[in-house]
This record gives C-alpha cells, structure tokens and sequence, in this order.
C-alpha cells in the first residue's frame, strides 16, 4: 500500500504542477498574431471560420486528429485543386484510404495564412454539401494547426486566439491570472497533440475532441486497464462515470462515451514517453481519450507545442460575459 500511494505521489508530481504568481512569467510578452470568434453546432463541434482561396467557409476544428480532410464537392466550390498521391490510411473512420490531397494556396484563419497545407481528400459522397449558417462546411481542421503557432482555446467566451511561437515563458503564457495546471504535451508522426491525465487514478493519453459535445474512451482501453465494470454505469447504455484529473485540476462524474473499437488496429499499451501513460501502439492520430467539448467550455486552454506543455485554468459562469453563441447543426 506505501508503495502504490508513494508511486502516485511520484507520478501526480511529474505529471503535472500548479502555477503560483511568478513576477518573472508576468514579465513574459506574447505576440498575438490572430483572433477569431468561434461557434459551437448544435452536436457540440467547435466551427472555425476559415477563408480559403479567398472565400468564405467554415471547417470543424478538430484537435483529437493529427489528420485535415476536405469534402469534394465543398473543395470543388473553393476552388481547390486535387493531386494523386499514394495511398494514406488513416486509424480513423475505419481505417479509410484517402489517394488524393489538395495543397491550399491560401487558408486563413484571421489574419494568420496557412498557405501550402496538405488537405486530405474526402471520398465522393451523394450528400448534398454540409452548411452552417448559409455558409459550407469544407471538413476537420487538424491539430496541426497548434504546430504552426500557440494556441489559446476560449470555449466559454467563443475565442481562439493564435500567438507566436515561444519557448521562453515558463508558464507565463496563461496569461489571463489564476491557478493554472500544466501537463506535458506530446505529438505523434501525424501532428496529433497528446497530453497525460488521471482516469480514476491510471495515467492515460488525451486529446481535445473539439468534434463533438462527449468525452469519448477506447473500450480496449477500458477492458485491458480498467476492467469492464470500471467507473459507474450511466442511465444510457454505452457510457460511464469516470473522474478525470491531473495535480490542481479535478472532474469528478464525468460522462463518458465508451467507443467501439475492437476492429481497431490500435494496441492499448503502457507509453514509452516519460509519463508513463497509457496510450497507443501500431497506430497514428488516436489517443485512448478524448475530452468533448462539454468539459473544454469549463476550462480555458493554452498549447505552447515549443514549450512542449499545455496549460488549464478551470473557468465559471461570467454573467457578463457572453457564451459560445450555439446553433443549430
């Protein structure tokens, strides 16, 4: 039993720390290169207004996917040209092959231009074009996107705010005040970001699900390290009540959405990196967990992907303040 508590204390204190008030991170200066206002669709995906080839469109950010895709038929009306490639198979939607890529000439995101990105094509499809707001929906926007720049995730005040590269704030770049937790960050060969936390006491790799409202978990996961009855059955079928938590920062009862994932060809594993976390084997662009969009509107997210770290501050309602403007799907 001192064993196990002392490895916990060992591990909780790697794993993460709580940021005081440091004079020297306050003097830390971030350069902010773009702000966008962003909307929650009814299913709980963050959109991003985006312009490509100087049009106007929308594309799902997506951090729990290293990978970008593109629908044909969206990507035909921006304008967009397409090349062969050789086959790509994503570990996602069931391991899809995808044999053409589209090079963007121009993509902003405000005023930042993502210009040259390589965009996965979509397989055709007879659905008419997905729209929001009279506007189309071009596809999922990868973390990649955190690679390029710092990122700030505003889910409560609808922000995403972009800043320049920078290694030397130790913390400093949370800069809005308060407790702030920061794990490690880690990026796999497809530009996934993944981060350690607690799932009822085990360290376990997350990523962001800015796709959709649930916190979604690999049921190989569940059965290899957890056992099948882990947590608390929910009221629906398919879920559980698990608490999620790092060193400063905890979730309890939280809803989690068990996936499906036995025809998978990822492989539950303990990770190699210096967390120790459970993660995954033979496969890209996964993570064991992916925290939704219902729990990232509760926090206010800084990925300094140089620094290697990620920083949580644990936000309230503002009455003040507006939330993330909802709509419909």
């Amino acid at each position: 039993m001192a064993r196990t508590i002392l490895t916990r204390m060992v591990w909780l204190a790697m794993l993460a720390f709580v940021l005081a008030p440091d004079p020297a991170r306050a003097a830390c200066k971030l350069e902010l290169i773009s702000s966008v206002d962003v909307q929650l669709g009814g299913a709980g995906a963050v959109l991003l207004p985006v312009k490509i080839n100087g049009h106007d469109t929308w594309m799902v950010l997506q951090m729990s996917s290293g990978i970008s895709l593109v629908n044909r038929k969206v990507a035909e009306q921006l304008g967009m040209e397409f090349q062969e490639q050789r086959k790509f198979q994503s570990n996602q939607g069931n391991g899809r092959y995808f044999p053409q890529m589209s090079i963007v000439g121009s993509m902003l995101v405000g005023a930042t231009n993502f210009a040259g990105w390589s965009l996965y094509v979509l397989p055709p499809s007879d659905q008419p074009p997905p729209m929001y707001r009279g506007l189309p929906v071009l596809g999922p926007l990868s973390s990649q996107i955190a690679l390029a720049a710092d990122m700030e995730l505003d889910l409560a005040h609808g922000k995403l705010n972009l800043f320049k590269q920078t290694s030397a704030c130790d913390g400093g770049q949370a800069y809005w005040g308060g407790e702030v937790t920061a794990v490690p960050l880690y990026v796999d060969q497809s530009g996934l970001l993944v981060f350690p936390v607690e799932v009822d006491g085990k360290a376990v790799e997350a990523s962001l699900n800015t796709q959709g409202r649930f916190t979604v978990m690999s049921q190989k996961v569940i059965n290899k390290f957890f056992g099948k009855d882990s947590g608390k059955a929910k009221s629906q079928p398919g879920f559980r009540s698990m608490s999620l938590t790092a060193k400063g920062l905890e979730m309890n009862d939280i809803e989690v959405r068990l996936l499906d994932d036995k025809k998978s060809p990822c492989v539950p594993t303990t990770s190699d990196r210096h967390s120790r976390a459970i993660g995954f084997d033979q496969c890209l662009s996964q993570a064991p967990l992916s925290i939704g969009t219902d729990l990232l509107r509760r926090l206010r997210i800084y990925i300094a992907t140089k620094e290697g770290r990620i920083f949580f501050t644990r936000v309230g309602p503002d009455p003040a303040t507006a939330a993330v403007r909802s709509g419909a799907d």
